[in-house]
């Protein structure tokens, strides 16, 4: 409600939606109807932000490798902007000596340098319409007489 000197106005509210190129302008006026001879009016006005929802493009795959190969994981959204962040196991993962993180548009990737660095992985990307997740797993082959020796988490 509106008030002017502690009555109840009555009000017209508009509001408006205008395209400027490459974005969107949202107006609002509000007419307040008083007694006095000229017009109370209220306007106010925003840019507009419309955030796309956020989803998983190319989902992570398991991978197996062999010991000592490098291990690449990539994941794409499609909304430009999102963040993400990498676990192993459920523990954050941090750029070291093993892992590399690098972001080339919206497509995030992660190499794994080390073989003991098997287990789960998980990418959690957000952008302001929300999170989403993928996880797989990596599991690396020893250098085993036989060759087919899984080194597990």
């Amino acid at each position: 409600q509106w008030f002017r000197n502690s009555f109840v106005s009555k009000r017209n509210v508009s509001v408006l939606l205008v395209h400027i190129l490459p974005s969107f302008l949202l107006v609002v006026n509000c007419n307040v109807v008083s007694n006095e001879p000229w017009p109370l009016v209220q306007r106010s006005s925003s840019p507009v932000v419309s955030t796309e929802k956020l989803k998983v493009i190319t989902p992570l795959k398991d991978t197996e490798a062999k010991e000592g190969q490098e291990i690449v994981l990539n994941c794409e959204v499609n909304a430009e902007g999102a963040k993400a962040k990498w676990l192993k196991n459920d523990e954050t993962v941090f750029e070291s000596s093993k892992y590399v993180m690098v972001q080339r548009d919206n497509v995030f990737s992660l190499r794994i340098k080390d073989r003991k660095d098997c287990g789960k992985y998980q990418i959690s990307a957000c952008n302001p319409s929300g999170t989403k997740t993928a996880s797989t797993r990596v599991e690396v082959l020893g250098e085993s007489p036989d060759h087919s020796q899984k080194h597990l988490p």
